[in-house]
């Protein structure tokens, strides 16, 4: 598969590959905190009240509710990618039936599958971004070295991405 970059591309692509492999989780947990920050900081700057807006200010309103929306988007990145695969994995189970149709046991699984994922959640999402670094890597090199070495750098990524990961 020919993903016709260039060498200026295959650059690019390798270097948010590094990047991706190393620093994807903190990078993702930071643009979930901005993204839940920036609408909280919207939502509370746009609908408060008048005496709010008088007394604090649109801007002040929005300092407060980006300061609010950071803090929870960051303390709360894990237990809500849980919650998701969570909910994911019970519908599968059901559809699947494992479990049965009625919704106390759907949230039952849900519950329990998410429980399951966030104890995983740190590595899970370690192995998935290193992955994911490691194989952008290898495309960026696969049309300028053989196939060989630019599989071996890939493993290499893969490798130290997760070891990173594994020492903190």
């Amino acid at each position: 598969m020919d993903l016709g970059l260039g060498f200026l591309g295959s650059i690019l692509l390798g270097a948010a590959g590094v990047i991706i492999a190393l620093w994807g989780v903190k990078l993702a947990r930071i643009a979930a905190s901005l993204t839940f920050g920036l609408a909280l900081g919207y939502a509370l700057a746009a609908h408060s009240g008048p005496a709010l807006k008088a007394s604090i200010g649109p801007f002040g309103l929005f300092l407060l509710g980006f300061a609010a929306g950071f803090a929870v988007g960051f303390s709360a990145f894990k237990l809500i990618a849980a919650l998701l695969a969570g909910l994911w994995l019970s519908s599968l189970a059901l559809e699947l039936g494992f479990i049965s149709g009625n919704w106390e046991a759907l949230v039952l699984a849900s519950a329990a599958f998410a429980a399951a994922v966030h104890t995983l959640a740190e590595k899970l999402l370690a192995f998935s971004f290193a992955l994911l670094g490691a194989g952008m890597l290898y495309f960026a090199l696969r049309h300028h070295l053989n196939v060989e070495y630019s599989l071996l750098a890939a493993l290499a990524l893969f490798a130290i991405g997760l070891v990173k990961k594994r020492k903190k």
